[in-house]
């Protein structure tokens, strides 16, 4: 009797199975096979994280100043401490420029990102086809200078007051060295050599996620407070000091060669010249159709949270600046500290708490709930009471990417994972591309509904539910499969 080929495609511990509910998931810490690098993966994270708390307030907020500057002249006040220059008591002239200043720092904001994340598509998947020939340091360091280059440009922008059009140049290179969608692949490649393809390895992306803001969340008040009274300059070296730990960081990582898991017969597809072949390599060399399926409603869903993500977070920080807000830089950093110590510590409480009650995307489809629930809360609130509500609402929002890229990841074999995770760093660059056009939409609708950014989002992610629904019961039936085939393997070694 020859095994079927399915069994060999969801290879999950059997201890794993079997331990109680209790015990699975916590348990599963304990079988990452090497957790020093673990150890030093996360420490890069919270560095990267905290270098990010850094220089975006500062890239917002700064682009707000220089407009503001341009538009009231150099007696405004200081946009910091009064995002709305005039609130209790502003004009129609006045109102009017403060929608200018709006709408500028949208424009600059859309672009900046564009330039950033479409030239990183590429250089994600070109990571990902050669994953199987270079190191795994070499793949985490490549972006990881594309990354230090942004700062120390946007440091340098802000340190002799440049033209604006200079952060061009640190966003471009970001980009085309891989942005931080390609720092994160070359984790999450790292991450899946050190784990099993069981329970263990949803848990382990989920903790490295959860920490990319959990443990740096606190430093969004640090960095408004720094701002509102030093200035931009502290921030901007605070961030460049940062990323250049963490690439110094990334060269104490044990070294780990590429995987070379493939046969004489397939060794014409893994050539340097056949690049798009080894891309692919997640979908030709997956025999069974339900798996392929499972991959291919995967990557669906990813792209739509990721852009329905990616839509609120680009229009945050300048609509809760706007009336009827008017959040200074310090409460800014208050409240981006309230939602992602929440939305990160849930993250990484829930997946080993809540996944063997909750397996395969149940967990995704709450937390798609928890998003939707926030969205429409931001399309209603007129109050600075209803937003910081939001914080609870949306308390499961990272949980269907990282559960989606997990399970996903399960799948499929060791050889094959830095394509899928160069597929998905792909999507996630889509995702930024498709949620930046929120920028625009927000500027368009700033005189009558700037709310209508929210209500789409909202509505994307309930279609999203559908596709999650689609692969849970998918999901159930290919395991139920799997455990059918092991059962009667079993009974068949026993005969013979």
């Amino acid at each position: 009797m020859r095994r079927d080929s399915t069994s060999r495609l969801l290879p999950d511990d059997e201890a794993s199975e079997t331990l109680p509910a209790n015990q699975t998931m916590t348990s599963s810490v304990s079988r990452i096979k090497d957790k020093c690098p673990f150890i030093i993966i996360n420490l890069i994270v919270v560095l990267l994280g905290a270098s990010g708390r850094f220089h975006t307030p500062v890239l917002v907020q700064y682009l707000y100043q220089r407009y503001a500057d341009e538009i009231f002249g150099n007696a405004s006040v200081k946009t910091s401490s009064h995002p709305c220059i005039n609130e209790s008591s502003a004009s129609s002239k006045e109102e009017s420029k403060l929608k200018e200043v709006q709408e500028m720092t949208s424009d600059m904001l859309f672009f900046l990102n564009l330039t950033n994340y479409c030239p990183g598509i590429f250089t994600c998947l070109i990571l990902g086809a050669f994953s199987n020939r270079i190191s795994r340091k070499l793949q985490l360091a490549i972006p990881m200078c594309g990354y230090l280059t942004k700062c120390v440009v946007i440091a340098v922008v802000v340190g002799f007051n440049l033209h604006v059009n200079w952060f061009f140049l640190g966003f471009a290179v970001q980009g085309a060295l891989g942005d931080t969608c390609g720092v994160f692949l070359g984790i999450f490649l790292y991450t899946t050599d050190i784990t099993p393809r069981d329970k263990t390895r949803t848990l382990a992306m989920s903790i490295v996620e959860g920490f990319r803001g959990f443990v740096a969340a606190g430093l969004n008040v640090v960095t408004g407070h720094l701002i509102q009274r030093l200035g931009f300059n502290i921030p901007a070296l605070l961030s460049v000091g940062l990323a250049l730990i963490s690439l110094v960081i990334t060269f104490m990582l044990p070294a780990r060669e590429a995987q070379h898991q493939y046969t004489l017969v397939d060794d014409d597809c893994h050539r340097w010249n056949n690049w798009w072949r080894r891309l692919i390599s997640p979908f030709t060399r997956i025999r069974e159709a339900r798996v392929r399926k499972l991959v291919l409603v995967g990557f669906i869903a990813f792209l739509f949270a990721m852009a329905a993500s990616v839509g609120i977070t680009v229009i945050e920080s300048v609509y809760l600046m706007n009336i009827p807000f008017c959040f200074d830089a310090i409460t800014l950093g208050w409240y981006k500290f309230g939602r992602e110590l929440a939305f990160n510590g849930f993250l990484v409480v829930a997946v080993p708490l809540f996944y063997n009650s909750l397996p395969g995307m149940w967990l995704a489809i709450l937390g798609s709930l928890s998003a939707i629930c926030g969205m429409v809360m931001y399309s209603t609130a007129t109050k600075p009471a209803e937003v910081y509500a939001i914080i609870g609402l949306m308390i499961g929002e990272a949980l269907p990417v990282n559960i989606i890229r997990g399970e996903t990841s399960r799948l499929l074999a060791s050889e094959t994972q830095g394509p899928l995770l160069a597929v998905f760093a792909m999507l996630e660059n889509i995702g930024y591309v498709m949620g930046i056009p929120a920028l625009h939409v927000y500027r368009a609708t700033l005189g009558f509904f700037k709310q209508l950014v929210c209500v789409v989002c909202a509505s994307v992610t309930a279609v999203n539910i559908g596709f999650l629904l689609y692969y849970q019961v998918t999901w159930k039936r290919h395991l139920l499969d799997v455990q059918s085939n092991k059962i009667r393997q079993r009974s068949y070694d026993a005969i013979n």
